[in-house]
């Protein structure tokens, strides 16, 4: 199973309509139609025939037509075979192929749809139930990426339209808000950078409460106020060694990951 990215589309009925196919659930096949030759491939039921008989046609590779003729063990004559094989797989559609692969370089749906769509399927929806009319937000799911072609293509179809899309995947490998203005421009928020922006502990202030520092009993304090608020530390002393230890953690955002580490050295205990 993908990890699934959750995509929120509001701010333009218009948008949203374009999103919505004729059974009222989110589809990108509106915006960006799937090819007829593409179609006519993707009808094949049997793959590994369409690639031989497609290399034997267009490549003058008979190869992989003659390596599965012989590991498969095939009895018939090779001839026969071949007319079997080729009434599955029909001129009209390894024709289709070629025009797929001279104009959008791939005859394979996975390629085409990640190249235009942004995704490997389509939209699925969040509910069985669907969208009414005049709606300005709809909501599905795409794997593991986000439709980005789709809405870039909607900003170019409509260029007039503002609108804003939010995508977050589940994993939280992004999560961002995109606002096209409807002037052909638009800006991107990163919502995982705001919401996770990790503490800096800067060292160098911390080398300044340290080094040379003959009182650790006191030296808690120093340090709590050299650090932002929300951190916590730990400090392991070794007198014998003459180091010291300090230890960062953010027990609030990250659940006790560790931020920061250093053994500062020399340290005089009293």
């Amino acid at each position: 199973m993908p990890n699934w990215t959750y995509n929120r589309v509001y701010g333009s009925k218009k948008i949203c309509e374009a999103l919505l196919g004729e059974d009222r659930k989110p589809t990108f096949t509106k915006v960006i139609p799937v090819p007829k030759d593409l179609e006519l491939v993707m009808s094949v039921k049997n793959d590994d025939y369409y690639k031989a008989l497609y290399a034997s046609l267009f490549e003058h590779n008979d190869g992989p037509l003659k390596d599965m003729y012989h590991t498969r063990k095939i009895s018939e004559p090779f001839e026969e075979w071949m007319k079997s094989i080729t009434s599955e797989v029909p001129l009209d559609i390894l024709l289709a192929g070629k025009r797929m692969r001279d104009q959008y370089g791939t005859d394979y749906w996975y390629d085409w749809r990640c190249n235009n769509w942004g995704c490997k399927w389509d939209a699925k929806p969040m509910s069985d139930d669907p969208y009414e009319a005049d709606v300005d937000e709809i909501e599905f799911e795409t794997p593991w990426s986000p439709p980005e072609g789709v809405m870039n293509k909607l900003a170019e179809l409509y260029p007039e339209e503002e609108f804003t899309w939010h995508a977050d995947e589940e994993s939280c490998a992004f999560s961002f808000d995109r606002n096209y203005f409807g002037d052909g421009t638009y800006n991107e928020q990163d919502v995982l950078a705001e919401y996770y922006t990790p503490y800096i502990v800067d060292e160098s202030e911390l080398c300044e409460q340290v080094e040379g520092y003959e009182d650790v009993k006191d030296l808690r304090q120093s340090i709590k106020n050299a650090l932002p608020e929300g951190l916590n530390f730990d400090l392991q002393e070794d007198e014998e060694a003459e180091t010291l230890t300090v230890t960062v953690y953010d027990w609030d955002q990250y659940g006790g990951d560790l931020l920061y580490e250093h053994t500062f050295n020399g340290v005089k205990y009293k």
